[in-house]
């Protein structure tokens, strides 16, 4: 491991945001991955997670099982999935999926946000054979009530969890309210989709306008999974992101600082914690953990590279704030 430092110019931003996104657009001359996720996500959001499972798909072997795949497809697929604890909310449900209008395996990506005052939403990105006119036709068949958002169908039901017939036993119960933006092939999730749809309209701005945004996603943009966080402690963002790099599954970690100064120093603490240091919760040695590549101030951000040494500790570990801890775990 080495840790280097760079006098590179770098303005901290003040951007209170956490994002993490999978995307997986195949449009041509749309911009794909972790940045197409970013010009869904609303500028006010705080926290995001993000998973791009047809990257993760790919990764692992599975990209072949398909919503027509068979109940032993399906348990492999699952088995990969806990095996790396990466998959959306749908995952638990894909052993049954096959009675919904989409399922886990029509998924290209997910992400899932919230904002400073609580608000929160999930978005799915579904396959562009997934017809959301027929999923709309089907959802209102089943009991939703239909109605208008700004242009898109927005699909409700008040208790889809208790009525089998109403899809409650093929979907996670947050599935309740629903809006279609079919051109984006865009599934909003939540009570409040408005936020989601004005910047999907292009009538509010994005998260992919934040500073703090490209700092941590710079260079990541075929990640596969991700959680980044605005406006923890003394970090201006945070960002816990997975990629597959060179038949390896790479972690980076970024911290987006006030100062170079004060990343330089944090970079040195980093390196000192990730080979002395403990989890702060199993108590296991972090170089038992994670086996770092490399930790690097520049400018105002740190960067962290590595590989665990279970597939399924990183994203525990992002949902933790483990690497990414603005306040380091006492050794």
């Amino acid at each position: 491991m080495r840790t280097r430092s760079r006098a590179v110019v770098g303005a901290a931003a003040g951007v209170a945001v956490l994002a993490v996104v999978a995307v997986a657009m195949r449009s041509a001359g749309e911009p794909e991955g972790l940045p197409r996720a970013l010009e869904v996500a609303p500028a006010q959001t705080t926290q995001i997670t993000y998973v791009n499972r047809d990257a993760w798909a790919e990764r692992v072997g599975v990209e072949g099982i398909e919503g027509d795949a068979s109940e032993e497809e399906r348990l492999r697929y699952l088995q990969e999935s806990d095996a790396g604890a990466v998959s959306t909310p749908l995952a638990a449900f894909a052993a049954g999926a096959q009675d919904a209008p989409f399922g886990e395996l029509d998924v290209d990506w997910w992400m899932s946000g919230v904002d400073g005052a609580g608000v929160a939403w999930e978005v799915y990105r579904l396959d562009d054979d997934v017809d959301l006119g027929d999923v709309a036709d089907e959802l209102a068949g089943a009991g939703y009530a239909r109605a208008d958002l700004r242009g898109h169908d927005r699909l409700t039901i008040e208790d889809a969890g208790e009525d089998p017939g109403a899809l409650g036993q093929a979907w996670p119960p947050q599935m309740q309210d629903l809006t279609l933006l079919e051109d984006e092939h865009l599934v909003v999730v939540g009570a409040s989709p408005e936020q989601v749809v004005d910047v999907v309209d292009g009538d509010a701005d994005a998260a992919s306008g934040s500073e703090g945004f490209e700092q941590l996603t710079q260079g990541l943009s075929g990640a596969e999974f991700a959680v980044l966080r605005g406006g923890v402690a003394d970090c201006t963002a945070t960002g816990h992101l997975q990629q597959s790099a060179a038949g390896r599954l790479e972690t980076v970690a970024r911290l987006v600082l006030a100062s170079h100064e004060a990343a330089q120093q944090d970079a040195q603490a980093r390196q000192t914690w990730l080979r002395q240091g403990q989890d702060p919760v199993s108590r296991q040695p972090m170089q038992e953990l994670f086996d770092p590549e490399s930790v690097e101030a520049d400018g105002h951000v740190v960067t962290v590279r590595g590989t665990f040494k279970e597939p399924r500790t990183g994203p525990e570990m992002a949902m933790r704030d483990v690497l990414t801890a603005c306040e380091l775990p006492s050794r």
